[in-house]
């Protein structure tokens, strides 16, 4: 499965007028700015949040099964990744 996430261009927006189109402005990501500075707070809806929150989860599990991967495959060539029979007897006292 693969994970895409949603780059969108971003608004900016001084105090005053988020007070006046809110409810407008709930449907887009935004950038608040004030005295014409960017504060980097960024609003969206809370559909948005929650699907962002589902691509976050999973990214999260794609990067854990990457580095679990790399993780056996560093293993797998430490020992060629073979084992006896009778080194299994031997670990497992049979």
């Amino acid at each position: 499965m693969s994970v895409v996430l949603e780059l969108e261009k971003m608004k900016t927006i001084s105090s005053s007028e988020l007070s006046k189109q809110l409810p407008k402005l709930l449907k887009e990501r935004l950038i608040f700015s004030q005295k014409k500075k960017p504060k980097a707070v960024v609003m969206m809806s809370i559909e948005a949040y929650e699907s962002l929150q589902m691509q976050l989860l999973e990214l999260q599990k794609t990067l854990d099964h990457i580095l679990l991967f790399f993780e056996l495959q560093a293993r797998k060539n430490e020992s060629n990744g073979e084992i006896t029979l009778e080194e299994l007897k031997k670990q497992y006292g049979i």
